[in-house]
């Protein structure tokens, strides 16, 4: 049986959602949408005295390195995609800023492996390829006209390239020809299921095309995740590409599905490999990361700590760190296979060690764990418990056991729902249970850590506490920026509108049945948008209809905080 050990620390530096991560040897760094990209060791997680780098002004979707990591590209809701140079401890140096669109987001970047190119994808469905050499667009060109460009890869070859879009199609573009018109074209319904359509993410392993010699592999095993809540493997034939030039009979050939990985419950957010191709990770908005084996198709774990959609993750070189980011506005490092060599420098500079003894060991065991349980664990007693002795709205208990309201459904209570169906009305008891599970979903220790070893047979879990043990038991949490004057952790995510992430003083409700800060979908209306923001659905309309409800709450919100 494989045993896995693992601690964690937590980074909590960003004001807003953490939308990707990424890995060198030297560095790792973060990006989200309150317009920075934070920089850390890569060996301590200590933040860099230069960051953040603020260049983007608005959100940052995407962060990635050149194989050689000397090079990161950023890609940003602002329309254009930066190159920056990392070297030493010296402040970065932008190599290129590239301008993709004046009013579309660039929703992801990456690099050819020889560093040569750089791609980056739009959300008017246009792929830009971009020569670093020459500081120049190669070719631009209208991939996926009908959904956004949400994942981009070159095959290592660097003759061909991937993409992906919202409306769940894979695309296979010839690069030989250095022209705006692909000679291969492959268009499937690679990701369309229960959740909706969109292909979130494109990666190919490093080592499975590996053949030596200075040689060139025939065949690439391919990775795609998206909104069908699947991870899929696929060979791609790159021979059968080569001569295809266009004809769909080669065309539909060069791609074969291998396996499809089936585990979570929600959209598949974003998926990668480890350097040496042995583990494939994958995060989802069910809030979850799962680590499986490429090779046989095997679930070999599943970390749960977010409180929120996972965005992202991403495997350190030397597969010794599995990174995750999440709209809860964290970042975890897992810290996976550890031993009794990490030494860590606390925030403060304080030394942690953390020993053999201290690591939570995290394999199948029929002994429980003596700690305190995590909010997710939480019985319907529990949360009585809570509600009676935290709170003090022990009246409240009833509605609350009659619905039987567990750990896992506090945390996704809102307050139409306290409102509506537990018959919470007094407005300030109502936001005090929502201050309340605000507190609980932002404890500076994971709310829950739960490894499952599939390997072995079995699905029972085993936990790490829940609640804050000695520094020595977990990696120190991280908090690079000072407090706000208005506290984001006291705002439920409900009040913030899904396109800017900013709080809406004009909520309005669209025809999917979302609420929008009015500004922000009229916006998205202008840039010629007939679909969704959420769901990538077309609309049947653009009426927009005021939610007064959500503004009063928000009104009281913002009076409080004055």
């Amino acid at each position: 049986m494989d045993v896995y050990k693992t601690s964690f620390c937590v980074i909590q530096s960003h004001r807003k959602e953490v939308s990707c991560c990424a890995f060198n040897k030297e560095y790792f760094v973060t990006c989200s949408g309150d317009k920075s990209i934070r920089v850390f060791s890569a060996k301590d997680f200590q933040e860099k005295t230069y960051s953040p780098l603020d260049h983007h002004k608005y959100g940052v979707n995407c962060v990635t390195f050149n194989q050689t990591g000397n090079l990161l590209a950023s890609a940003s809701m602002d329309g254009t995609t930066v190159v920056w140079e990392l070297q030493d401890d010296t402040e970065p140096i932008i190599r290129h800023v590239f301008q993709h669109s004046d009013s579309n987001t660039v929703q992801v970047c990456r690099f050819s492996s020889n560093s040569v190119m750089l791609v980056s994808g739009s959300s008017d469905g246009a792929i830009a390829v971009w020569n670093l050499e020459q500081n120049k667009k190669l070719f631009q060109f209208i991939g996926h006209p009908d959904g956004n460009i949400n994942a981009a890869c070159f095959t290592p070859c660097n003759d061909f390239l991937m993409t992906g879009s919202g409306v769940g199609d894979v695309r296979v573009w010839d690069l030989r020809y250095k022209q705006s018109v692909c000679a291969c074209i492959l268009q499937s319904e690679a990701h369309e299921g229960v959740s909706g359509y969109g292909v979130d993410c494109i990666c190919f392993s490093p080592t499975f095309h590996a053949i030596g010699d200075g040689q060139v592999a025939d065949t690439y095993l391919m990775a795609t995740c998206g909104q069908d809540n699947l991870v899929k493997l696929w060979i791609f034939h790159r021979e059968i590409a080569i001569k295809a030039e266009g004809k769909r009979n080669y065309s539909s050939r060069c791609l074969e599905k291998l396996h499809e990985l089936r585990g979570h419950s929600g959209p598949v957010s974003h998926c990668c490999f480890t350097a040496d191709g042995q583990k494939l990770a994958s995060s989802s908005f069910d809030k979850t990361v799962i680590v499986w084996n490429p090779v046989t198709a095997e679930q070999l774990f599943v970390l749960e700590g977010h409180t929120a959609i996972v965005t992202s993750v991403c495997f350190s070189m030397d597969a010794k760190y599995l990174a995750s980011t999440s709209y809860d506005k964290t970042t975890i490092i897992w810290k996976l296979d550890a031993r009794d060599d990490l030494v860590l420098n606390h925030a403060d500079n304080a030394e942690v060690d953390v020993t053999a003894e201290a690591l939570v060991d995290l394999t199948l065991s029929d002994g429980a764990v003596d700690q305190p349980k995590a909010v997710l664990q939480w019985s319907s007693d529990d949360v009585l418990e809570w509600l009676k002795n935290e709170l003090g709205l022990a009246q409240y208990s009833d509605a609350f056991k009659l619905n039987a309201i567990d750990g896992e459904e506090l945390l996704d209570l809102n307050s139409d729902t306290l409102s509506n169906e537990l018959n919470v009305g007094p407005l300030g008891h109502r936001n005090k249970i929502l201050r309340g599970i605000e507190k609980l979903r932002s404890r500076p220790v994971l709310p829950a850590a739960v490894l499952r070893n599939q390997t072995a047979g079995s699905s029972q879990p085993v936990f790490v506490p829940a609640t804050a043990p000695p520094a020595n038991r977990i990696f120190p949490t991280i908090t690079a920026t000072p407090k706000l004057p208005i506290d984001d952790k006291d705002i439920p995510d409900e009040y913030l509108c899904p396109i800017s992430r900013e709080v809406m003083l004009d909520p309005v409700i669209a025809a999917d049945g979302f609420t929008y800060e009015r500004s922000g979908i009229e916006g998205w209306f202008k840039r010629g948008k007939n679909v969704s923001p959420m769901t990538n659905q077309r609309l049947v309309s653009r009426n927009l209809i005021p939610n007064q409800a959500l503004k009063t709450l928000i009104m009281q919100l913002l009076e409080n905080n004055k």
